[in-house]
């Protein structure tokens, strides 16, 4: 993979854990084949893991999946224990994940601004596409998420989502489903791809109780690679630019 990345890849570590920062293009499931192609996303940040706590790591595994074409925060264990406890964590709904979108601005602009998208879901293996159908198709999961649009430029909307649920693709279906498509993500509507493959979503805080501590643990991380695009948006939600140019 070829990334001029911008920021850190290891956001925090420590014995049984780490948070570290996907790319666009890896992967979170750990295989032999994605090793050997460079994509998977435990593999390339365990020498990095390795420098940081002088130590060798023998296990390393991502806890919960980012698609692939998405990237930031990913909670990654480094034991079984670790994988153990903290997949519980996920599985109970204890950990808070924030994403930042930048959509294509829809033609009609939307009535309201924030909410909670709540539907249920399939999701087609076959064609990799998840679906919004009723509660009684075969297969299907309640989905629920809250968003908010924080700002928005003559092209583009950017909108924080915090999913409820975990399901496939549940994101960018829900919010092309209101009519904003992740730029990018033309599986869900976009108009074109992205020069590297990825879509402009990012995973961008993460919160979560430390079972051992009882201490939250708050951790926060701009996209690895900050182009103009991403400038500008962070720029347009704190408040320094009014988005005009883009």
């Amino acid at each position: 993979m070829n990334h001029e990345v911008c920021s850190p890849r290891i956001v925090y570590a420590e014995e049984d854990f780490a948070v570290v920062v996907k790319l666009a293009g890896e992967i979170c499931e750990s295989n032999a084949e994605n090793e050997c192609d460079g994509f998977s996303l435990a593999w390339n940040v365990k020498p990095l893991l390795e420098k940081k706590l002088q130590k060798k790591i023998s296990f390393c595994q991502c806890v919960h999946r980012l698609d692939r074409p998405v990237c930031g925060l990913c909670l990654v264990a480094l034991c079984p224990d670790s994988f153990v406890w903290l997949s519980s964590l996920f599985a109970g709904g204890k950990v808070r994940k924030t994403y930042l979108a930048v959509a294509e601005k829809p033609a009609i602009p939307l009535e309201n601004k924030k909410g909670i998208l709540s539907c249920h879901m399939v999701f087609d293996k076959r064609k990799q596409k998840a679906f919004i159908t009723t509660g009684n198709t075969k297969g299907a999961r309640q989905a629920v998420m809250s968003y908010q649009i924080l700002g928005e430029g003559e092209r583009y909307v950017f909108v924080q989502a915090q999913p409820k649920t975990g399901r496939t693709h549940q994101i960018r279906c829900q919010l092309a489903k209101i009519g904003l498509h992740i730029k990018g993500d033309v599986k869900y509507g976009a108009k074109r791809t992205e020069a590297n493959g990825g879509i402009r979503l990012c995973a961008w805080k993460l919160a979560f109780e430390n079972p051992k501590t009882k201490k939250t643990m708050e951790f926060e991380s701009l996209p690895p690679v900050m182009d103009s695009l991403w400038k500008v948006c962070f720029d347009v939600i704190n408040g320094y630019d009014d988005g005009k140019n883009i």
